[in-house]
Order: structure tokens, then sequence, then C-alpha cells
């Protein structure tokens, strides 16, 4: 069975919708040479049949069986670059099926088109393709759809979709096989006598050691430290850590890795040789470094403890040492060891000292672009970020769009009623903004969000995510771990009760039926143990991103270039390393952030677990580069809480807009790069000077961080950590925090003049306030609060989480966009209403609205979500 669903059999090389203004300037404009061969046909349908083939073939690198089987707005773009009136003479093109051909073989010469099994075209394909399923791991629908750009962009005529589909297919199997042919081929005997005997039950316990060595540390005390440390030797004690992987690629060692850690131990024993010494080679690889982070990780949280303790006993004790000052200097042994743990553990936090191997205690900077690899990577890096090697050309251009923005701003300044200039008790100037107005709602707007909802069907949660399935086919991406082609009857409503289960956070108990196979509790056990997993949420929610980004209404509320991040906080009762303390959001117990990224069409396109309420910039880059759906955001809108100069600086750099919402602008600072420039009523804002020899010294470091970062040889989170140690940056964080300033004062500048900017800010966020309102009534059960004592056991189901609310979200989409279509055909409306109906929340309301009674199946934990 073929990996597509039947919508991407039907998309495939032909029109799906209208093409956007930029598509039809990319590929419909006729420019000289194609009016030349177009006008030398004889009769209008002839000229306009000729074109039509033409640019079809350019836009889906594929001739139409019907060649006139074109969109209206197509037809209607190429006859008026002809100067044709009359397009009801395109029919009388079919009337000779062989000028059809003969057209499509004078463009197929004329234009260079070749056919796809020529060669040696088609071995170049082959080759690409068997390369990008070597290094990276995306789906088969993903690369089925990387190669059908690469053949439109090649002009390489697209075969027939089952040809596709079976090569890709074939090239991911033969990558899979060579990858574990390669890796059980590593080690040596010894050591696959090692690995091996990880399968072998306990005679007393039944447990196999590798059973135990899945198990992370989930206390912080010191019986959990010997234990986090004796793990660490037993892992070691395999002896494959000398051993050389690097011809391997690292995002298929990882993939492997999680694969061997979430499937049961049998299946890995049931396993061919090759692939099971290649499984448990990677899972141990990987396992190195990740006991050695949690083993730190467990000391780090055990010192904090430690030293917190102390503190309040040492204030205590303070008045009865104090006399004894003599005694009190010497230190004894566990103090002494406790004081080098302590200093241990700083110097980790600082990032002055590292680990190997591990991921997250590892130095970033041997992971960035070095040598040789840099200086052949350096052309690409600047073509791709369109930056210049040299700084020079850059701080000048810069400094020309500063000098615009600040002379703009001060002379709107007067005819800006929300800004004003005003000295603060230092006699400083400083800026005050007032706070934005709540935009009233016309009678219209009301009247239409009425008709809206009086259409909406009422529908239970089970038959929403199965009808969202049935228009995407999302839930086909959940597919065995072990056993990739492995069928069962009816998987999408057993796939669909485990995705209530998690996102609601009720357990199995209350989606069971035992009088239905596809919902019986073994059943619904085994999808979630072996189906739900990060890759295939991933893919899933890929589904349904893309599928939104087609509604005319999204498209309304924007193109997909704009997005929030921000967090969503949960209580995490039980005791997991991965939780931290905060008053604010978790009373005296400790949580979690779910860090997540909300496009302007409402839709979740990444999200990860964050410790506690870790700092938003050392993560707001992470949902840009990691993200893997169609959507490619440009602007990323946060609270205060994600602002520093360095992520400004990186944003800049990697071609991205970073737009924070300000809680106080007055207190942030204006820098210039022209000491001599005159800003009028800004001079006494524009206080401070950005260190321009800073920048130039480190330009090279800089566009090397920017370089490594956009390739993905280091991950933003860990090189954000490194660029600051205790919260201070260091040299190379000063050097892109300069560079981050000037980015800073161009948002400050463009924030403070323009009203509309600050509004659409505040409408992002509530959007994401809004999405995160639906996400709360979705996960109910157990109050609220997350159980799951591991980090992949959280990120898998808040994503499971995310993957329903995106579901809701593109249900309800749909359903307005047919209301409002259905509408539009008894009244007109006002398109600023249409766009409204998702601002200021009411569209999440909607959501709630029309889903309120949706959970009440599943808040009595003895009830059933599936009852008829």
């Amino acid at each position: 069975m073929g990996f597509l669903t039947l919508e991407q059999r039907q998309r495939y090389g032909r029109y799906e919708s209208e093409p956007t203004p930029m598509q039809l300037a990319r590929y419909f404009h006729l420019d000289d040479t194609d009016l030349e061969s177009v006008l030398i046909r004889r009769g209008n349908h002839n000229r306009l049949g000729f074109a039509l083939q033409l640019v079809s073939v350019r836009f889906l690198g594929t001739f139409l069986e019907n060649p006139i089987d074109v969109l209206p707005g197509v037809i209607t773009h190429i006859a008026t670059q002809l100067g044709i009136a009359d397009i009801e003479c395109l029919p009388r093109y079919l009337e000779r099926t062989v000028t059809h051909w003969e057209h499509q073989g004078e463009i197929q010469q004329r234009y260079g088109y070749r056919d796809f099994s020529g060669q040696p075209g088609h071995w170049q394909l082959i080759r690409w393709l068997y390369g990008r399923a070597w290094v990276g791991s995306e789906s088969p629908s993903v690369l089925f759809d990387l190669v059908t750009a690469r053949l439109v962009e090649h002009k390489i005529l697209l075969p027939g979709v089952t040809v596709l589909e079976r090569l890709v297919a074939s090239i991911r199997e033969r990558t899979a096989k060579r990858l574990w042919r390669m890796l059980s081929k590593i080690p040596s005997s010894e050591q696959r006598f090692k690995l091996e005997a990880l399968l072998l039950p306990d005679e007393k316990t039944w447990y196999t050691p590798l059973d135990q060595l899945r198990r992370s540390p989930t206390r912080h005390s010191a019986p959990a430290l010997i234990n986090a440390l004796n793990r660490l030797v037993k892992v070691r004690e395999v002896g494959i850590n000398t051993l050389n992987f690097s011809s391997i690629p690292a995002s298929r060692l990882k993939a492997l890795a999680r694969h061997a850690a979430t499937i049961r131990v049998a299946a890995i024993a049931r396993m061919p040789f090759e692939r099971r010494i290649a499984t448990l080679l990677a899972f141990i690889h990987i396992l190195e470094a990740e006991a050695a982070d949690e083993t730190l990780d467990v000391l780090e949280l055990l010192i904090k403890d430690l030293l917190s303790k102390s503190v309040r006993d040492g204030k205590k004790e303070r008045l009865r040492t104090i006399k004894d000052l003599d005694a009190a200097a010497f230190i004894d042994r566990r103090a002494y060891t406790f004081c080098t743990l302590e200093r241990l553990c700083e110097g980790l936090r600082r990032r002055e000292l590292f680990i190997t191997p591990s991921i997250r205690w590892s130095n970033p900077h041997a992971k960035l672009l070095q040598g040789s690899d840099w200086e052949s990577a350096r052309p690409q890096v600047c073509r791709a970020l369109n930056l210049q090697p040299t700084p020079e050309a850059e701080l000048e251009k810069l400094k020309q769009q500063l000098n615009f923005a600040f002379l703009r701003t001060a002379n709107n300044l007067p005819s800006n009623a929300a800004v004003r200039v005003e000295p603060n008790k230092k006699g400083r100037d400083t800026l005050t903004i007032t706070n934005l107005d709540k935009l009233e709602e016309p009678a219209s707007l009301k009247a239409l969000k009425i008709l809206v909802s009086e259409l909406l069907p009422r529908v239970d949660l089970p038959e929403a995510l199965l009808e969202i399935h049935a228009k995407t086919g999302f839930m086909d991406e959940f597919n065995h771990c072990s056993q990739e082609n492995s069928r069962v009857t009816d998987l999408p409503i057993s796939v669909c009760a485990v995705l209530i289960a998690q996102s609601c956070n009720i357990g199995l108990k209350p989606v069971s039926r035992a009088d239905i196979p596809a919902l019986t509790r073994n059943r619904l056990a085994w999808i979630q143990q072996n189906y739900l997993r990060s890759e295939t949420l991933i893919r899933a929610n890929a589904r349904l991103v893309d599928a939104q980004t087609h509604i005319p209404l999204a498209q309304t509320w924007g193109g997909g270039e704009v997005a929030l991040a921000d967090g969503l906080r949960f209580v995490v009762p039980v005791q997991t390393l991965n939780s931290g303390p905060n008053s604010k959001y978790f009373g005296r117990g400790r949580g979690i952030t779910y860090y997540n990224f909300t496009s302007d069409q409402f839709t979740g396109f990444h999200g990860l677990v964050v410790p506690g309420t870790l700092r938003d910039s050392l993560v707001v880059l992470v949902g840009l580069l990691e993200q893997q759906t169609s959507l490619e955001p440009k602007e990323i809108m946060t609270d205060t809480s994600g602002y520093s100069d360095v992520i400004f600086g990186l944003f800049w750099l990697l071609g991205y807009q970073f737009s924070p919402r300000l809680a106080d602008v007055g207190e942030a600072r204006f820098w210039r790069l022209d000491s001599s420039a005159n800003y009028g009523v800004l001079n006494g804002i524009a206080r401070q000077r950005v260190n321009i020899a800073f920048i130039e010294n480190y330009w090279d470091d800089i566009l090397r961080v920017a370089g490594s970062l956009k390739l993905g040889t280091v991950s933003a989170t860990d090189i954000i950590r490194t660029l600051y140690r205790s919260d201070k940056p260091s040299v190379l964080g000063r050097a892109i925090g300069e560079l981050g300033r000037i980015a800073k004062t161009l948002y400050l500048l463009n924030y403070v003049d323009d009203e509309a900017y600050r509004r659409r800010i505040l409408t992002q966020l509530n959007r994401g306030e809004g999405r995160h309102g639906l996400a709360r009534v979705i996960f109910h059960g157990q109050k609220g609060e997350l159980r799951q004592r591991y980090q992949e056991g959280q990120e898998d189901q808040l994503s499971a989480l995310g993957l329903v609310v995106n579901a809701l979200v593109l249900w309800n989409t749909y359903y307005m966009d047919a209301a409002l279509t259905l509408i539009g055909t008894q009244q007109s409306m006002n398109q600023e209403d249409v766009a409204r109906l998702s601002h200021e929340r009411t569209f999440s309301h909607q959501y709630v609205g029309t889903l309120s009674f949706l959970f009440a199946c599943c808040r009595d934990a003895g009830g059933n979500a599936f009852a008829a």
C-alpha cells in the first residue's frame, strides 16, 4: 500500500486552487520569447490553448490530460496578456487532438523539458534523492513533495503518481538497509555479544538490561545520583565509546536511537541480525551522552537543594560560630567535596567547563563550522542569508535605515497622539505610549457572528477528528514504530481514541469499548505504545497545518509568515527532573512550560517542553529553525520575556523579524550609528551609540554562528546558552548583541511610529491566548496536571494535545468558510468583518461555544468518549 492519501493523489499534477499573485508573476507571465511562440498560431483558440499548455507545464511540471482543464483565473490572466477578449473560443482547441500533442512536443523541445526516464537526469534525481534520504529523516510524503518540486525546477516532466511513489519508497528502504548494514559492521564481535546480551531477561525479575537502561532518573537525591552514576557506568561497560560514527548522519542515529527507546524489547529481539545490532548500537551511543546529561542534571539539582539548605542553616548558626572564626576557617573533607561539586556545577552553567560525550553539556563551539568546512561554506551561507562577507557594506546599509527610521518617527511625532516625549525623574527624555483602546465591534460584525454561529453544526470530539481525517488523511501518518508496512483494520478509529485519551488527559479507560475490536483496551495500549511518537505526531500535524493554508478564510487571516511564540504552563505533581519551581504558575509545586508557536492562521506548527519557566529568549529561535511544516514564518511575536539584544541580532542575521510586545517602551534604549546625526525631538532618546568596532572585529565569527544555525550543525538553544555566561554575554555574544541593538532600535521606531503595527502584535498575542484557552478546556483530566515523568513522554502528550487543537481549528475553519460562502450568496458582507471574526479571541470563543459540550462524555472517568 502506498503512503500517499487519496487527496494527495488527486492534487498531483493538477490545479488545486487559483494561483497567488506571486505565482502568477513567476509562472504565468508571458515574456517576449513566449509571445513569439504563441502569436504564430492560427486562431485565438490555438493561441490561448498553446499558452495554457506552456504555463501549465511551467507551473505543474506536467502537461494536463485535458489541456484546457485550467482554473478560470488562469485563463483570464493569460487571455488578458494575449489581448483575447472572447475566451469562449477556447473549447475549439479540443477539436483536433493531434494539435495538443504537437504543441506539447514543440514546448518540450523549445523550452528544454525532459522526460522522467531520460538520462542523465533520471540518474541525477536518484542520486539526489538517495543523498537526501540518507542524511535526513523526512517522512515519505515530505520526500515526495521535495522530489516533485525538484522535478518542476529542473524541467523534468512528472511521471505517474504511483511511479514516483514507488521510487521514494524504494530509496527510503535502500537507505535504511544501508544504515543497518554499516552500523552492524562497526562493533567488534565482543561488542556485538554485549549488545545482544542487553536483550536477555533476568531470571528473577524478567527485566532485561535494556529495560533498566531505558529508565531515566526522576528524583534528585543522593541515592538517585548513585543510581544515575551506576547507570552511566553500565552504559560505558558496553565499550562502544571509542568507535567511529563519523560516516553515519547524526540525524539517522538519533532517529534510530529514539526508535529503540520506545519499542518493546521483544520487537528488537525479533529483528534481523543487522537491524538488531544497528538499533542497539545507535541506542547505546546516544544513551551514553544522554545518561551523562541526566546524571549532571541530578547533581545540579541536588547541589542546588543542599546549597539552599546550607544557607538557611548558616543564618541560624552564624551567632554561634562567629566567636570561633579560627575553628570555622578549617574545611573538612565533606565540605571540601561539596564546595568542589558546587564549583563544578557553576562552571558547567557558565559554559566554562564541558562534558564529552554529552548533548546539553558539550561544547557548542565545537559544533560550529570550522576551518576548511567554514571556508567552503562561507559563500553559500552569505548567499542564503543575503549578507556580505565583509561588514562595511552591511553597516552602511543599516546606518541609512536607522537614520531614515529616526527621521520618519521624529517627523510623524507631532501627529502621533499616542506617543509623547517626557523627561523622567533624572531629567532625561523618555517615550510614553498610550495603551491601545479596544476596537469596538460594529453592528454588522455582531450580526455576522450570530449568522455564522447558527450555521455551525454541533459535533462530538471523535466525530470532528474522524471527519478531519477523512478530509486530510492525517492519521495515515501514524505507522508502527518497527513495522512501517503494518496495517490493522479501523486504525483511524484506534488512533482517534488514543489521541483523545492523551489530549484530554483522561487515560485509556474512558475511550475503551470491549465490544468494538478497534477500541479494546489491549488494542489501544498497543496503538499508544507503537504508533504515537514524536515523528508521527510531527508528520500528522504538518498535514493539518498544510490543509489550513488552502482554506480561503484562513488566507484572509494571514499567509503563515507571522507567528507567535508563547508558553503554556502545566503543574507536574510527579517526581521528574524535567520540572522547576515558580510560585506564580505552580504554587508550591513544580511544573514545566510547553513553549509553542502559533501561526497567523491559528495553527500550531511547533512546540517543545522546557523545565519550569526557562527564559523564553533561549528557545524562541527553535520554532523557526526546527519546524517541519509547509509554513515559512518570517516574523515572530512574543511577550516581553522573550526580549534580548542577542536574540534581536540572531534574528536579523537569519533574515527574521523579532517583534516582542513591550511592557514599557520608555525603559528601552534607542541606539544610533551616526553620532553627528540630528534627529530633532528624538535626540534626547537616541543617547547610546553602537560599538561598531566590536561588530567589525568579530564579523566572520558572527557569520559562522549564523551559518551554523542555518545549516543545522548546532542547535539554537545550545549556541544561545554559550553566548551568555551567568546572564552576561560572552565576547562573541556582545558582538552579536551590538548588531542586535541596531535591529532592536529599528523595531522600536516602527513600534512607536505605527499604531497598526502595535495592534497587529496585540492581535497575534490574543490569537495565541485563544488557542491556549481551548487547550486548557481540552486538557481537563486529572485537574489539568501533567503526570508524565520523562521529557519524551511530556512532549509526546502535549504534541498530541496540539494536534487535537489543530484538528478542531481546521474543523471550525472548514465550516466557518462554508458558512460565509453560503451567507455570501444571500447577502453582501464587509470583508473587514470577515477578517475580524478571528480578532480579540472571538474565534477561540467560537470554538469553546461550539464544542463546550463535547467533553462531557470524557469528564467522567467512568464514561465513554465513543458512546453512540
